[in-house]
């Protein structure tokens, strides 16, 4: 070969020599483990192609050139089943099976071609020269080994280009589905070129492997590896970090993430489970929001919190790349937000809403078009049981009527809420007087039951609201002069109330003076 034949071969060697330089790098993923093995075999078939170039002996350049027939068919086969593993396609055994025989009958015809002259027909001798063997007639079963080879590169092509082509309408990422078609292009006027018009000196099957498996390579590498790997240079940081993280690449399967992430919710990564599955998945363990504002009030303290941030991860000459995604655990600080929050909207001593809850709620109330009834309740005799008994009878009092009337909120769909110090509410959305009149009878049985305690004494008014324009200030003003007049019929009852708790009274302090 001249000067510039030799350069030219010089850098398809160099070029079908880098993916060695990354094999490791094929681990990240079963997707792509059977890539270091088509590297392997082309790093081989540059080494054999290099030897049948140098090669004196006839002998041995007559076995180097034969034994490029099942090199490859080994190297065409292995690289099919790797692109049906990356498009997660996986070959069947037996498909793998046949695939190995015919190899083996490649190998074995080639190596007895001296006998048979299947392959090609020239025999060995001492004379032979590499274009001797370039140009010798060919045999029958050379067309059984090309119509095997060239069948399985025109699958690959077909198959890499259909995935490019989806991955062009689903990304509008151009540059991989041209790339591709340029190698396939590239590859098909090579041969054509050596078969019609000039005889290469180096095979231009190898040549148009070499572009084809390195352009596939590039954009791989690229598109998929080298976005792992840019985070993988950041190790240490990400580690490190109390944040947990996800990588996705541009069709939203997961492709790394850290270990605590992993361990938290069985992740396994290498299966590339899609990102939306996994947050549907996900539900029943964590609370993934991006906007705190929508949390709902209600805190699940069996559930993580995770404040989910992405950041887009662009790589030159391709779109939509891949996503990075950030998860900040905020449980600790959510279940505190949480606590603030009863705090401030519930009785610490009833566990009932407070007036702080009614004030917030009264506005969206009056602004809604919804009708909605209520029940306003007064314990008659609060302030007895606290002058005749001690506060703590008193507290006592409000707890186990506030417990009645959660029992009978929590049965009858209301909302219960203290009003302040012996004043209650049941507020009934969507409800009128007809159906609060329907239920009177069954709430009034349910705070009767003394659970524990005395029966209570309390008056009780209801209302409803007669026009949308009205406020809710207005339908309690109704229902507490409903209650007023209650109060005016309990004044017997009140009065037998009296003279017990006074009775009592005088028993407890005569009790506290005997020794």
């Amino acid at each position: 070969m001249n000067i510039f034949l030799w350069i030219l071969f010089i850098a398809i060697t160099f070029i079908a020599f880098f993916p060695m330089s990354f094999l490791k790098t094929f681990d990240i993923s079963k997707r792509y483990a059977y890539f270091k093995y088509v590297s392997i075999l082309l790093f081989v078939w540059t080494i054999h192609t290099w030897l049948r170039l140098v090669a004196n002996d006839g002998v041995l350049q007559y076995y180097l050139s034969l034994n490029l027939y099942p090199m490859v068919f080994l190297v065409v086969g292995t690289f099919f089943i790797a692109i049906n593993n990356f498009i997660e396609r996986p070959i069947h055994r037996i498909t793998k099976w046949l695939l190995g025989g015919l190899f083996l009958i490649d190998l074995l015809v080639a190596n007895t071609n001296a006998l048979t002259q299947w392959m090609i027909q020239i025999a060995p001798s001492s004379t032979i020269q590499y274009f001797d063997m370039v140009e010798a007639p060919i045999g029958v079963f050379f067309y059984i080994h090309t119509f095997a080879c060239y069948g399985m590169i025109a699958a690959i092509g077909v198959i890499l280009i259909i995935h490019f082509y989806r991955g062009l309408k689903t990304d509008r990422d151009l540059f991989p589905f041209l790339f591709i078609l340029l190698g396939m292009v590239v590859g098909i006027a090579l041969n054509v070129v050596h078969i019609f018009f000039y005889t290469f000196h180096v095979d231009p099957t190898y040549i148009t492997f070499v572009v084809l498996i390195s352009i596939f390579y590039f954009v791989v590498y690229i598109r998929d590896i080298k976005l792992i790997l840019l985070m993988n240079r950041n190790d240490f940081i990400l580690d490190n970090l109390r944040e947990m993280y996800v990588v996705v690449n541009q069709h939203n399967e997961i492709i790394d993430a850290s270990e605590e992430f992993e361990e938290s919710f069985e992740l396994q990564v290498e299966e590339h489970p899609m990102f939306e599955d996994w947050l549907l998945e996900v539900q029943d363990l964590a609370v993934i929001f991006t906007d705190p504002k929508d949390l709902k009030m209600i805190f699940d303290p069996n559930k993580k919190y995770l404040h989910m941030q992405m950041k887009v991860i662009r790589i030159p000459l391709f779109k939509y790349t891949g996503k990075f995604y950030l998860f900040y655990d905020e449980t600790e600080h959510q279940q505190f937000i949480n606590d603030m929050n009863y705090v401030k909207s519930h009785d610490l001593m009833t566990g009932l809403y407070n007036r702080n809850h009614f004030e917030e709620i009264k506005p969206d109330i009056d602004d809604r078009n919804q009708s909605y009834a209520l029940m306003l309740f007064d314990l008659d005799g609060l302030k007895l049981y606290n002058d005749y008994l001690g506060h703590s009878a008193g507290d006592n009092l409000v707890k186990h009527f506030a417990q009645r009337l959660q029992k009978a909120a929590d049965e009858f769909k209301f909302t219960a809420i203290r009003m302040g110090g012996d004043e209650f509410l049941l507020l009934a959305m969507n409800m009128n007087i007809k159906m609060i009149e329907a239920r009177l009878e069954e709430i009034i049985k349910v705070l009767n039951v003394p659970d524990g305690g005395d029966s209570i004494l309390y008056s009780y008014g209801y209302a409803e609201r007669e026009s949308h324009s009205e406020n809710l200030e207005r339908v309690i003003s109704r229902a507490d002069q409903m209650m007023y007049q209650m109060k005016v019929e309990n004044k017997e009852a009140k009065s037998k109330l009296l003279a017990k708790l006074k009775e009592t009274s005088i028993k407890k302090k005569k009790t506290k003076k005997q020794p």
